[in-house]
């Protein structure tokens, strides 16, 4: 398994940062599962998806758990959640060397344009710092104008870079390809 608990990091729920009007940043701890969740739900709704395979069960294992291989941040504003960043270790190639990659981004509607999806990156941009890396990367779905609006102010598109994801029946029959493993 990928030994990620090895790695720098901040423990669960400790503070990272605040911004003004209340809003509290910490990594995420056992009990943001169902916030999370709900959050990722959200996510999902506003880029017109269904509700996301994502649940308690799998923010347990895959963020919590002793094999994890998922970071990430809750906003919290009054107690309440208004935001979150994931994101797991990447590495580069071209430049050699290591980063993360963010997986999800959202901050709740009533909470854009003060500054705290800005703030949520850079606690994962910090993350990945602390295990040795030098850069950030993410991707977004072309028809989420909100956040292709936002991210062209942080960085540059690849725009020669197509992105590709294989699951389901494809991931099924790529799996059959090629040589058999040895046990």
């Amino acid at each position: 398994m990928w030994p990620l608990r090895r790695r720098a990091g901040a423990r669960p729920g400790t503070l990272l940062g605040s911004l003004p009007g209340g809003i509290e940043l910490r990594a995420l701890a056992p009990g943001d599962a169902l916030d999370i969740t709900r959050l990722v739900g959200a996510l999902s709704r506003h880029e017109g998806y269904p509700p996301p395979g994502f649940t308690t069960e799998t923010f347990a294992r895959d963020l919590m758990g002793r094999d994890s291989y998922v970071s990430g941040c809750i906003a919290r504003r009054a107690g309440q959640p208004v935001g979150f960043t994931l994101w797991h270790p990447a590495y580069d190639t071209q430049s050699g060397e290591r980063g993360a990659y963010m997986i999800d981004l959202y901050v709740a509607e009533d909470c854009r344009r003060q500054g705290l999806g800005r703030a949520l990156m850079a606690v994962a941009a910090r993350a990945s710092t602390a295990w040795g890396g030098s850069f950030l990367w993410w991707s977004a779905k072309h028809a989420n104008a909100v956040a292709m609006d936002f991210y062209a102010g942080l960085a540059e598109m690849e725009r020669e870079v197509a992105t590709w994801a294989c699951f389901g029946e494809k991931f099924q029959a790529l799996l059959k390809t090629g040589p058999a493993p040895q046990p």
